[in-house]
């Protein structure tokens, strides 16, 4: 069952992580930093022959896939659980650290993206709880504004901008004086 925003309902959980062009992006820059050191190592040391050369590649190699697989895992592990009355917040490898916060405390939410975030649609989501003096900021979230939106719609005291004005001003009572 879902709702209008294609999403699973609210009685259901929904799994909030950070972009995968963020991930493709780490992916990216870790093999050109081992392209480059591998370079830097064979231009400036002679190897003597090709079986010193090939086991250099090959130790370079093996370590750019642990770290790439480390990467992988972490974005994997690093993840926002949205439920209908809470949010879960989850990171770590090797220690799971694991925040619970009530959406109830939360006041106010913000979407902030760069020139790079609108064009590849990601942005960073800043949720405030003044009554924890906590904000979560939940990083590299793809689709912030659409995020943005279910999360209002959870909030307690979401009411729309219409409501908000009508609560402004508070009418004078209709009293007939008796006299």
């Amino acid at each position: 069952m879902t709702n209008k925003y294609n999403t699973p309902t609210l009685e259901s959980l929904m799994i909030i992580r950070q972009s995968k062009v963020l991930l493709g992006a780490r992916v990216a820059i870790v093999h050109l930093c081992f392209v480059l050191i591998t370079t830097v190592f064979f231009i400036f040391t002679s190897a003597p022959d090709v079986w010193s050369f090939l086991t250099v590649l090959l130790a370079v190699g093996f370590v750019e896939m642990i770290v790439l697989f480390y990467a992988v895992i972490r974005w994997h592990n690093h993840y926002y659980m949205l439920r209908s009355d809470r949010i879960l917040t989850s990171r770590g490898v090797f220690l799971r650290r694991q925040r619970l916060f009530a959406i109830k405390n939360i006041e106010s939410i913000s979407v902030r993206q760069g020139i790079i975030g609108k064009i590849f649609n990601f942005g960073t989501l800043h949720l405030y709880a003044p009554t924890l003096n906590h904000q979560i900021k939940m990083l590299g979230v793809n689709d912030p504004c659409h995020k943005e939106k279910i999360i209002e719609e959870l909030l307690p005291n979401a009411i729309n901008g219409e409501q908000r004005l009508r609560n402004l001003f508070i009418a004078p009572e209709n009293r007939s004086q008796a006299g």
